[in-house]
């Protein structure tokens, strides 16, 4: 669920107090589409990239502490507002 606190943090909400737009974001993806045992997996940032209409960028951080590109996903349909990319590590 991580990616979701990404998601709400990215979209304003408060670092530290943001488990009701977590929750909210979380609910809006799993109402309209079926995730098995709502665990999100890489598979679905894709997905979740399009229907935020946000911009992802995936990281792998090795246990050295190096980040290697894992990924850059984006919905490419042409929208009026668009979301600033967003960038996060995967452990």
């Amino acid at each position: 669920m991580i990616i979701f606190v990404c998601l709400a943090v990215h979209h304003e909400a408060d670092k530290r107090y943001n488990q009701s737009k977590t929750k909210t974001l979380a609910r809006e993806l799993f109402t309209i589409h079926t995730i098995l045992n709502e665990i999100i997996e890489f598979q679905h940032i894709p997905l979740i990239a399009k229907y935020f209409n946000q911009e992802i960028v995936v990281y792998d951080v090795t246990p050295e502490g190096v980040f290697a590109l894992k990924g850059c996903f984006k919905d490419d349909e042409e929208k009026e507002e668009k979301n600033s990319p967003m960038t996060i590590g995967i452990f």
